[in-house]
């Protein structure tokens, strides 16, 4: 691939990478920065992408290889201040528990979706995983744009279900409501 035709695939898939890292634990110039991050490592493998495949989700692992490595550099990095140690011993108990609450919710997510039908499946991974416009999905599905609606509504109520939660929506005038 030429450099111009990278950069525009990158431009392209800038506003997906922008989405998912503002997604990710951190906050906002943690995301930011694992942004600027992501686009320079592209930007320095962009011989490694193999035409053919997916620029969109090549990026996104990078993305997401990139915060995992981040993570687990910060956990092996540990600095306790001699005035209140205390404070931190109590601190990476929290920081202990809170890793494994979110694991536990992870394992529960998973065990949760892969309990859905493959179709479900599918459609839950491109749109919230994959980021894909509805329109995107319709296209890699080959289906209608009203069948990837309804699919996708289907879906997600079948999870809310599942996990025990109403599902909320939004009225035009921005009031919610749970599903009936």
């Amino acid at each position: 691939m030429e450099e111009q035709e990278f950069l525009r695939e990158l431009e392209t898939a800038r506003g997906p990478l922008r989405a998912y890292a503002f997604k990710l634990p951190g906050g906002k110039d943690a995301a930011h920065e694992l942004l600027q991050d992501t686009i320079l490592r592209t930007w320095r493998a962009r011989d490694q992408f193999k035409p053919g495949t997916s620029f969109r989700a090549w990026v996104l692992r990078i993305m997401r290889n990139r915060f995992i490595d981040l993570k687990r550099r910060a956990q092996l990095v540990h600095f306790v201040s001699l005035d209140n140690r205390e404070g931190a011993v109590a601190k990476k108990i929290a920081d202990a528990t809170a890793r494994a609450d979110a694991r536990t919710e992870l394992e529960e997510a998973l065990n949760v979706l892969s309990s859905l039908s493959p179709e479900h499946q599918e459609i839950l991974r491109l749109a919230g995983i994959e980021h894909l416009s509805y329109e995107e999905i319709a296209t890699k599905l080959k289906c209608p744009l009203g069948t990837v609606r309804s699919r996708l509504a289907r879906a997600r109520e079948e999870l809310a279900g599942r996990t025990g939660r109403e599902r909320t929506r939004t009225r035009f005038n921005g009031r919610k409501r749970t599903a009936t």
